[in-house]
């Protein structure tokens, strides 16, 4: 390879998230997606959240050729009363876990 050693690191969290084996995406989106598995599991929960900021870490030192902007969907199971006032437009979401979003509003 000729990746420069200080990215190496960054490159295999990144890899690791989107591997099926082992799973550990899945595996940490259920543990953090689950208040009372979060509550049972205080260990696991610092263990995920450091890998979380690992993966993160690694998506923020990408190249600007990666960044996206512009708008994004996100289908939710969960249908909120007050959706116009809870996601008001140009306010910024921040997840606690890794979410996916479409460029199409068809998800």
């Amino acid at each position: 390879h000729n990746l420069p050693a200080h990215l190496i690191d960054g490159v295999l969290a990144i890899y690791s998230y989107t591997i099926q084996i082992p799973p550990a995406f899945s595996t940490v989106s259920a543990l953090m997606n689950d208040p009372e598995q979060r509550l049972l599991q205080p260990d696991m929960v610092t263990k995920a959240t450091k890998w979380q900021k690992k993966v993160d870490n690694a998506l923020i030192a990408l190249p600007a050729s990666f960044d996206f902007t512009g708008v994004g969907y996100r289908g939710m199971r969960f249908a909120f009363d007050d959706l116009e006032t809870r996601f008001v437009e140009g306010d910024t979401i921040c997840w606690y876990t890794f979410k996916s979003l479409a460029t199409s509003p068809d998800v």
